[in-house]
């Protein structure tokens, strides 16, 4: 009976170790969302350091308000000495709408 019971576990064990080694590739949706981080990360790259080219390189050409976008954003690069990009995924946080002391939000771009 214990010789029964030691195959028994030793094959659970076997089956079980086999089926949890088994690596499955990554699903479509994860190659899209490494490439969607990917873009992210070169907007980000080229917002902060302002290059206007490079940021509009990466929007897309049909984009309707692409002129207008350009203009907005070289604006932005006109006015401040230094700009930076902020992006929050997976927050459930909603933004802030003031501060604790009553001050202006800041603004993100």
């Amino acid at each position: 009976m214990k010789r029964v019971l030691a195959i028994i576990g030793t094959a659970i064990l076997l089956f079980g170790a086999s089926a949890c080694g088994e690596k499955k590739p990554p699903e479509p949706g994860a190659y899209q969302g490494k490439k969607i981080l990917s873009v992210v990360r070169d907007l980000a790259q080229a917002y902060e350091k302002r290059d206007l080219d490079g940021f509009m390189d990466l929007i897309a050409k049909g984009y309707e308000g692409r002129e207008a976008f350009e203009g907005s954003i070289g604006r932005v690069f006109s006015k401040y000495d230094s700009v930076r990009f902020c992006l929050t995924v997976g927050t459930s946080r909603r933004p802030s709408t003031g501060t604790a002391n009553g001050a202006r939000p800041k603004a993100v771009f």
